[in-house]
């Protein structure tokens, strides 16, 4: 009977997390969520880092937002790095 304790314990928290409506969504995700909303600084904040990192949608996204001036003042050069480090994953 231990076993099924200890099973039901972290069944139990999963459905509460599922359940509770709070959204653990990553910061990528998130930047989606602000774009969507058209917080594009708020965006291009969580996907820079994320672009640093070597995150290939996260890079296309932040070239996106640099060529259109989308959150930020357009930049031509970084919107072309970006998608230069996009472009060298595929």
């Amino acid at each position: 009977m231990k076993m099924r304790r200890n099973f039901v314990a972290p069944i139990s928290l999963l459905v509460a997390l599922a359940s509770s409506g709070t959204c653990m969504a990553g910061p990528f995700d998130d930047g989606v969520a602000a774009y969507d909303k058209g917080q594009f600084d708020v965006a291009l904040k969580l996907w820079l880092p994320l672009a640093e990192q070597g995150d290939l949608a996260a890079q296309f996204n932040v070239a996106a937002l640099y060529e259109k001036g989308t959150g930020t003042a357009a930049d031509p050069e970084q919107a072309a790095h970006w998608y230069l480090e996009a472009a060298k994953k595929g």
